[in-house]
């Protein structure tokens, strides 16, 4: 895949087609001339293309085209191009294959279109347009309008990237992905990103042109009010466009994670959902607002890209949780095993419910974003503090692979709560059965072999603390 730059620029065709537009364009006063759609995500790439879209904002192709013929046919301005062309080598100097394409209302061809080629490239002409509701039909009549207006009314795809001609900028898009293109919509985009094979190229799009917010952070938001006043962790573009400087760190990790070989990657590739560790990637620069807007993201998620029911309860677990699992997982720092027992580990994952290893992944994306550069404590050489932090984490999955805890949420206990009453003889349930439950499943992680027998003689001692009721 190319990289994405951000700035385009022009080859010598290009270069000399834009001359000769700008220089055309003196001749249509208040022209303004846009490159749409493909060419602008080729070049953005870097990637040669020879096929141009202008939009035109007072002209229609139709009468540009006409223009462009006149000025063609002076002769001077023949000679000037072509010599140019000439010492460029620059092939087709001339204007050829100019054509008009007429409205055709029978056809459904509402818009009239027009095209010519020039200097080896092919160039569609057509007007900026905006979308005019009559109130009775649902099929709207095109006017005349602005790139914002042009941009606002196509997909979120690459045929909302705009490229203005004289001034060699790209047009930018928040405020239409905000106010025009619905919020189904985005999440509609944004699924087919998260569930395909290039995410993380993906992400890099959105990163590149600042669209964290609209994206993931709609800007009329609490937590968007909040981020536009963070600390240097969010740059900004604009004061309308925060994004988190970082966030490449934590879906490039999740990449590398997911096409890993320690025992944590094939972990982590368990979870049955890898499109909800994308969307716990795009929300893991939020996880330091944790403490204070907790509930806030949890809701963004669900308006902004209309995450799932599923979804935002794992994202709001992954919150919820972040600290506690944090704390398990420094215990396998530098002594992997010998500071936590298996039953300690198992009792922490089965607190955490099913989708406990995308709320390990989440901790690990969040905590991968402050990482920088220790010095090691044996050798004095400097190394990758994400990779001291991989070790952590992989050393715990080394454990829970060794001690066969991947699926410790499903453990059940030896006795049902009629055989405990049975066993301490008493007649009604009550809050002591969580409790005994609870001591019963963490004494079976570290008893893997004990029988029902078993696990009645041990409760039987333990009665005493087991804060039962007393006997009717």
């Amino acid at each position: 895949m190319a990289a994405l730059q951000l700035k385009i620029e022009l080859l010598p065709a290009e270069q000399l087609l834009r001359e000769f537009l700008l220089e055309c364009s003196q001749f249509a006063p208040g022209l303004e001339i846009w490159i749409t759609g493909g060419w602008v995500r080729d070049r953005l790439l870097g990637i040669p293309s020879s096929d141009l879209d202008l939009a035109l904002n007072n002209l229609t192709g139709n009468e540009f085209v006409k223009v462009l013929r006149a000025f063609s046919a002076r002769p001077e301005i023949e000679s000037k191009y072509s010599e140019k062309a000439a010492y460029l080598g620059i092939p087709q100097p001339y204007m050829s294959r100019a054509h008009i394409t007429k409205k055709n209302l029978k056809m459904s061809k509402k818009l009239e279109t027009a095209g010519c080629t020039r200097f080896g490239m092919d160039v569609d002409l057509v007007n900026l347009r905006k979308e005019v509701y009559d109130g009775k039909s649902r099929n709207p009549d095109m006017e005349f309008g602005t790139a914002a207006e042009d941009a606002s009314r196509r997909d979120a795809t690459v045929n909302a990237i705009f490229f203005h001609l004289e001034r060699q900028e790209d047009h930018e898009v928040h405020e239409a992905l905000d106010t025009i293109i619905t919020r189904d919509r985005v999440g509609a985009e944004l699924d087919k990103m998260i569930t395909g094979s290039n995410t993380a190229t993906a992400f890099n799009f959105i990163f590149d042109f600042h669209l964290y917010s609209p994206v993931f952070v709609r800007p009329d938001s609490a937590v968007f009010a909040h981020l536009a006043s963070h600390d240097l962790a969010w740059g900004t573009r604009s004061t309308s466009s925060p994004r988190p400087t970082n966030w490449p760190l934590a879906y490039n990790m999740l990449a590398r994670i997911l096409v890993g070989q320690s025992n944590l990657s094939p972990l982590i590739r368990s979870y049955g959902v890898p499109e909800q560790l994308w969307l716990l990637a795009a929300y893991s620069p939020l996880a330091e607002l944790r403490r204070t807007l907790r509930k806030e993201i949890v809701r963004e998620a669900s308006s902004s890209i209309k995450a799932t029911a599923s979804a935002t309860k794992l994202l709001d677990d992954s919150l919820r949780n972040f600290s506690s699992i944090r704390t398990i997982v420094d215990c396998f720092a530098d002594r992997p095993g010998r500071c936590c027992s298996r039953s300690e580990c198992g009792m922490a994952i089965r607190s955490r419910g099913s989708t406990w290893i995308a709320q390990l992944t989440y901790v690990l994306l969040a905590e991968t974003l402050h990482q920088d550069t220790t010095e090691d404590s044996k050798t004095g050489c400097q190394v990758s503090a994400s990779e001291e932090l991989l070790k952590k984490y992989a050393n715990l999955a080394d454990f829970v692979c060794q001690q066969k805890l991947r699926s410790a949420v499903l453990e059940s206990p030896l006795l049902n709560g009629l055989e405990v009453m049975e066993l301490f003889e008493l007649e009604e349930g009550g809050k002591y059965l969580k409790t005994v439950t609870q001591r019963m499943v963490k004494w079976q992680f570290d008893n893997t072999e004990a029988t029902k027998e078993d696990c009645k003689k041990w409760l039987l001692k333990e009665k005493d603390v087991l804060g039962l009721p007393p006997r009717s």
